[in-house]
């Protein structure tokens, strides 16, 4: 493979979209100060009540108490009182199909970073060609596994993260060569109701042979490797329950076009409408995945979040809220998921110099909260204002463009 075709090829979303980079393209002129603010940095500390930030250009360069850390003259001076900060939030897993929509979405959640994640699945011997000129280069692989890789084969390759879980529940069944046959065998399709009915009755079976002994002993392998994991719960979700979503409305479809929520509906959705009963069932009990990622943390295997942007009932932003709260429903506190959302991430970037928590010298992307996360995790939706990349956007602002996406839908 050359070294050309292999840029082409490596998964290498690496570098994020970075939405402030768009949004903001100079910090303030002015310092900004918040103050009385509890800050949540995400280090693991406890939160700290009554606390100054002070923001000069794009950085923070101080925290400390109320009376220690002194407001610059003439610096902006936001009463933060009552109000909880924490870093700015990232979804670690989106497709783009536009961007005039998302950005703005994004940042009036709180989302200030995202990563890219568009690209075909591979044949089994272009991803391991990949992976060795990836090496050759120093560029860290990430992606989706290939239905012809193991994730266990994927993770001793060096791949960096896993979408989705990949192939892990096969890789913990007691049966996992014949599900891979049952995987590759069978007569060809030409009703397409064919397709999940096999799906379900494959599904049935790696369900009931899921073995916790030998899931174990592929959580150490995930370790050993710190091989991250993006399990975007949130698509899995809107996917086990679209009946659910169309049925009942969500106040989130003013801000999608009427062109598009009608690929929403499960009867036009690519991947509902030609369900069976039989899949619809087994995608409701591989909703499991909630209990194998709360196992997968227990045994240190490493998370961010992400939620499979581009798919029916997924919101730019407003989703990884909820993303938020599948992480506390698997089993992580909700310091844990929080940090799946931001330090985790610059961890991963190797960036935590310069993003990831709430301390001096840290590029500043915070969010306001208007109740404590650390006691719910819905608490996150209570947004009062964004600092990005040093820039004060307060509630009104955040609502404006957020006025501004639903007039625009509208017209379209």
């Amino acid at each position: 493979m050359t070294r050309p075709v292999a840029l082409l090829l490596v998964l290498m979303v690496f570098a994020a979209v970075n939405a402030q980079r768009r949004q903001a393209q100079r910090p303030q002129t002015r310092a900004l100060v918040l103050t009385h603010v509890t800050v949540i940095d995400m280090t693991g500390a406890p939160a700290k009540a009554d606390m100054t930030v002070v923001i000069t250009g794009s950085r923070i360069t101080a925290v400390g108490k109320v009376g220690q850390a002194r407001p610059p003259l003439g610096a902006q001076i936001v009463d933060a009182n009552g109000m909880f900060l924490i870093p700015g939030l990232w979804d670690m897993h989106v497709h783009f199909t536009e961007i005039e929509r998302s950005f703005p979405l994004f940042i009036a959640n709180g989302v200030t970073g995202v990563r890219n994640m568009g690209g075909d699945r591979l044949p089994r011997e272009s991803y391991f060609a990949m992976v060795e000129e990836g090496k050759k280069l120093e560029l860290p692989i990430v992606g989706h596994v290939p239905l012809s890789v193991t994730s266990v084969e994927a993770s001793e390759s060096g791949q960096r993260s896993i979408e989705h879980l990949g192939s892990i529940l096969e890789s913990t069944s007691s049966i996992e060569s014949e599900l891979h046959r049952l995987e590759t065998s069978g007569e060809p399709v030409t009703d397409p109701s064919e397709f999940p009915r096999r799906i379900a009755a494959r599904g049935a079976r790696m369900l009931d042979t899921y073995d916790a002994r030998k899931a174990q002993e592929v959580f150490a392998i995930l370790v050993r490797n710190q091989t991250w994991q993006v399990p975007t719960l949130e698509f899995k979700w809107a996917q086990t329950y679209i009946d659910d979503l169309s049925r009942n409305g969500d106040s989130r479809l003013r801000y999608i076009p009427e062109s598009e929520q009608q690929w929403w509906a499960p009867q036009k959705n690519f991947f509902a409408r030609f369900r069976t009963a039989e899949y619809i069932s087994y995608r409701k009990r591989l909703f499991k995945e909630l209990e194998l990622v709360g196992a997968m943390h227990k045994a240190g295997v490493s998370f961010m979040t992400g939620t499979d942007l581009s798919g029916a009932y997924v919101f730019a932003g407003f989703s990884l809220h909820h993303e938020l709260e599948l992480y506390v429903q698997a089993g992580f506190t909700p310091m844990e998921a929080l940090q799946a959302a931001t330090r985790n991430p610059a961890i991963f970037f190797g960036e935590l110099n310069s993003h990831g928590t709430v301390e001096e010298g840290k590029v500043a992307d915070l969010v306001l909260l208007g109740a404590n996360p650390l006691e719910n995790i819905r608490n996150t939706q209570r947004i009062d204002g964004v600092v990005l990349n040093g820039r004060y956007l307060p509630k009104q602002t955040l609502q404006r463009m957020l006025d501004k996406v639903e007039a625009a839908a509208r017209r379209r």
